[in-house]
């Protein structure tokens, strides 16, 4: 009885220790994005976000309705303009430290989500996968979509309302179909790849084999994604002309972009062999224990590499390796470690391959830590030196000087904050 009562007492513990370790990464990027994000904008910042709200400011109510939809560069935008428009309508403003803030709290709420799966999978070694993903999803070398308001709202919120839909689309209750399928809507409309993740959402009802759900998530995919297109102007500047000799290397690029970049093709390789191997292992997926949810996940993290390389192929890969695509990589790397996981259960060689995996995992986060840290600092460096961040200084003037006149955002009273 003595040692039920100590083993009762150490229990509690035991768990403060495992969250605090999984905490540890968030925290560290907690820090980074609270050092460095500044009231400034840059690039996308100019059209996505002052451009928008100045347009916003002006137009009546049906206009304001239209806007939320409008086009940006390939992507139409709803739920950032969603964000925008309600953080204006709340404060008089706009105030891009403040939204940066917002994209890290989605961030966070986004973790939660993938580990609420990753749980349900694994019951009793959750926490190992769930620190593996913390050491991927909250690695500083995505310091783009943590410190680029435009970046972080777009990647974060459609994660989100991927995750969330399957969440709802999962739960027994018929009631939540409305959530799912809502969710559904405005995750086709919020990014150039939010018609793939409701396309897996339909994927993931089909094979939960409930016609009333998938009857409505399939009408919802059939009838708003094509609406998606209507008035859509096609953007040439980066297709890459559906080359394969572009493409393939690209996207190889982009895979294994969570290890190295000058061997990012190798790692790719790796990786996807690894991912491939593991998941014919796996063979068979359940709504139930979550590992149907994690592998909709996988399915978007390689249809959004699929897409960014398909348009971005053509331009050397110094110029569009970005960070902001790095996320992408990050999660399929510990959803990858989280199948292994799971098919190690039992197995003799489970602890020495657990061992390994975490401190190649390790090692990879210290010197992603290290260029990413670097990264922080040159972006608030930049931002600091540079009266007006992005490709076309001329437009993004006239873009500040409108939202000055209007009292959405005055640039020069925040270039020495």
């Amino acid at each position: 009885m003595g040692n039920n009562v100590l083993a009762s007492r150490k229990g509690p513990y035991i768990d403060i220790l495992k969250y605090a370790i999984i905490s540890l990464t968030i925290f560290i990027y907690l820090v980074y994005i609270y050092k460095y994000a500044i009231n400034l904008p840059r690039w996308d910042d100019y059209d996505t976000i002052l451009d928008f709200l100045v347009n916003y400011h002006k137009a009546n109510f049906s206009d304001k309705i239209s806007l939320l939809f409008t086009q940006q560069n390939e992507h139409r935008l709803f739920s950032s303009h969603v964000a925008y428009a309600l953080y204006y309508a709340l404060f008089g403003d706009i105030n891009f430290r403040h939204l940066i803030m917002l994209n890290a709290v989605t961030s966070i709420l986004v973790f939660i989500s993938i580990t609420y799966f990753i749980r349900k999978a694994l019951p009793k070694d959750w926490y190992i996968a769930a620190f593996v993903l913390s050491i991927c999803f909250f690695d500083l070398n995505n310091f783009e979509n943590a410190d680029f308001a435009t970046a972080g709202m777009q990647t974060y919120t459609l994660l989100l309302l991927l995750t969330s839909a399957l969440f709802f689309y999962s739960l027994k209750s018929r009631w939540y179909i409305f959530a799912g399928a809502l969710l559904q809507v405005i995750c086709i409309f919020s990014s150039g790849n939010g018609s793939v993740g409701a396309f897996l959402v339909v994927l993931f009802v089909c094979f939960m084999k409930d016609r009333y759900k998938t009857i409505v998530s399939a009408s919802t995919l059939i009838i708003f994604a094509p609406l998606y297109y209507y008035h859509y102007i096609p953007s040439q500047k980066h297709l890459s002309t559906l080359s394969l000799s572009k493409i393939i290397p690209f996207f190889l690029h982009v895979a294994g972009a969570h290890f190295s970049q000058d061997y990012g093709i190798v790692c790719g390789i790796l990786l996807l062999a690894v991912l491939v191997i593991i998941l014919l292992i796996q063979g068979k997926y359940d709504v139930k224990n979550g590992t149907l949810q994690l592998l909709c996940i996988v399915g978007f993290m390689l249809f959004s590499m699929a897409i960014i390389a398909v348009f971005r192929g053509n331009i050397p890969v110094e110029l569009a390796y970005s960070s902001r695509y790095f996320i992408y990589p990050h999660i399929l790397v510990a959803i990858t470690f989280t199948f292994i996981l799971i098919n190690l259960q039992g197995k003799k060689l489970r602890i020495p391959i657990i061992i390994a995996s975490v401190l190649i995992l390790l090692y990879a986060y210290r010197l992603n830590f290290i260029n990413g840290s670097a990264n922080f600092e040159g972006f608030r460096s930049t931002l600091k030196t540079t009266d007006f961040f992005d490709d076309d200084k001329k437009k993004a003037k006239e873009v500040s000087d409108e939202a000055c006149k209007q009292n959405i955002y005055c640039i020069d009273k925040h270039r020495n904050d």
